[in-house]
């Protein structure tokens, strides 16, 4: 019982001082986790009837989609974020000054109608 207990322990502690990087690999993990199932579960979906699932089953397996698809686009924008790093730009300020030229442009193009 008290073996459990340290051991217990230890898995809270380790997981309260888990380092920056170790709890982005657990986060890649759960991603990785997410997509498959993700994956099996609408291949499984295309072989049952249509009429078989209630408004709530779809609205979650949607729920679902759209988070997958929020993490791999996080995913894609933090390669992007390196890739302009190694390359010697920022991220951030680049994205910045694209959303004033965008915005510049729109009101550019509104006041000429």
């Amino acid at each position: 019982m008290r073996l459990n207990f340290i051991s217990i322990l230890c898995d809270v502690l380790a997981v309260s001082v888990a380092t920056k990087a170790k709890l982005q690999r657990w986060a890649d993990l759960q991603t990785e986790e997410l997509e498959t199932l993700y994956a099996s579960m609408k291949e499984q979906l295309s072989s049952i009837p249509s009429d078989e699932w209630d408004d709530w089953d779809k609205e979650s397996f949607k729920v679902i989609g759209d988070i997958v698809s929020k993490r791999r686009t996080d995913a894609v924008r933090q390669e992007i974020a390196r890739m302009m790093e190694l390359a010697g730009m920022s991220y951030g300020i680049e994205r910045v000054i694209h959303q004033r030229k965008a915005s510049a442009l729109k009101q550019l193009n509104k006041n000429n109608r």
